[in-house]
């Protein structure tokens, strides 16, 4: 296997949007390699026209890798070690893992393979995302609750929750993601990277994991355990809340968090943060004075609305005016 190229390389520092391009079939395979895992690679076809095109798009949290490959492939991969997705755009792909091979075709997403099992992919001509979210992120979405060996199912088993993944990824990758103001905010991109997570959690459930009540989260969901989830929620709504952090705050499981929200305010924890911050937006632009279009969509950004539309609908429906309408007295 050759080394990764001098292009590969300079594709694969943090730039904002890196993108590689070659035409040669062993860089293209250097490249691959050294972005995600070591394989092996057969390729048929005329290496005349040959083109391998990968943009990248990377928060830390989140990541979108879109590929175009205009020749016949084999790949035979090792292990992943960690969890990806493929969503395919144009084409077709088979693959195959664990005795099982399927064949996935345009608008279709599916898990690449379980974390700890070699996998073969076919394709001629494709055009495809790779998807990966952190183990951090998957983490913060469960709670307390891990998984030692996560075995998540390979083709979608809810067929809604796979139609908003993919109008999701979308919205990254053509809205948020090349929106520079929207990406230095924490809030955003936490809040979008957890939205992915929990979007794939419930496109390809995992086995082992469960959000079942247990007696133990309902003797949690105590008074005493809403005022410190509360305390929490109050003090650090400028900063990027996951369900983890609440849970560990509270002392119990991120349940017990939600049983207690429920029982005692009838919401749920990221509402009463969303309400927490809307509040925080509108104190900041009655101080501020300003209200054009600009000041409010700035405002929405630095509050955790990526949608300036969506937090002028939630703010109408809180205040019964909109955020540029409202009297400073």
């Amino acid at each position: 296997m050759p080394p990764p190229t001098a292009d590969a390389s300079e594709a694969l520092r943090p730039d904002p949007f890196p993108e590689f391009v070659t035409h040669n079939p062993e860089e293209a395979h250097a490249f691959m390699c050294s972005a995600y895992v070591d394989h092996s690679m057969r390729i048929t076809g005329s290496v005349e026209n040959f083109t391998m095109r990968h943009s990248y798009q990377d928060t830390g949290a989140i990541s979108i890798g879109t590929l175009t490959h205009t020749m016949g492939v084999e790949l035979g991969a090792q292990p992943l070690e960690r969890l990806l997705f493929c969503r395919v755009l144009n084409g077709q792909i088979e693959r195959e893992t664990d005795g099982l091979a399927e064949r996935f075709r345009a608008q279709e997403i599916f898990a690449v393979a379980a974390p700890d099992k070699p996998y073969i992919c076919r394709w001629d001509k494709l055009n495809m995302q790779v998807i990966g979210v952190s183990d951090d992120t998957m983490r913060s979405v469960i709670g307390e609750v891990l998984i030692s060996s996560p075995q998540p199912s390979r083709r979608p088993t809810d067929m809604t929750a796979a139609r908003f993944c993919l109008d999701l990824l979308d919205f990254l990758t053509q809205e948020l993601m090349p929106n520079e103001q929207a990406m230095a905010s924490p809030l955003i991109v936490g809040s979008a990277a957890r939205m992915l997570a929990v979007a794939l959690l419930t496109t390809f459930p995992w086995t082992t994991w469960t959000a079942d009540d247990t007696v133990h989260d309902r003797a949690d969901a105590t008074p005493a355990t809403l005022r410190r989830a509360l305390a929490y929620l109050d003090s650090h709504a400028d900063q990027d809340v996951a369900p983890a952090d609440i849970a560990a705050a509270a002392n119990v499981t991120y349940r017990a968090v939600q049983l207690a929200f429920r029982r005692h305010l009838g919401t749920t924890p990221m509402r009463y943060l969303r309400h927490i911050r809307l509040q925080h937006a509108r104190d900041e632009l009655i101080r501020g004075g300003r209200r054009d279009s600009a000041t409010v969509a700035a405002v929405a950004l630095k509050w955790g609305f990526p949608s300036v539309n969506r937090f002028i609908e939630h703010y109408r429906r809180t205040y019964y005016t909109l955020p540029g309408e409202h009297s400073s007295n």
